[in-house]
């Protein structure tokens, strides 16, 4: 995977960070949102391709 593949992949989700967020509510929507993309990173990498 090329560097630029990388940045594509990391610019495509966005956590903001709420007020009222505790440290678990932040943690917990940051983890939904790498489980969302852990597709999309797999696949840049080629993993799973024969």
């Amino acid at each position: 995977m090329t560097k630029r593949a990388l940045i594509s992949v990391s610019d495509k989700v966005r956590v903001p960070r709420l007020a009222d967020d505790t440290v678990e509510s932040f943690e917990a929507r940051i983890h939904e949102a790498e489980y969302k993309l852990y597709p999309e990173v797999l696949d840049s990498l080629g993993v799973g391709r024969r």
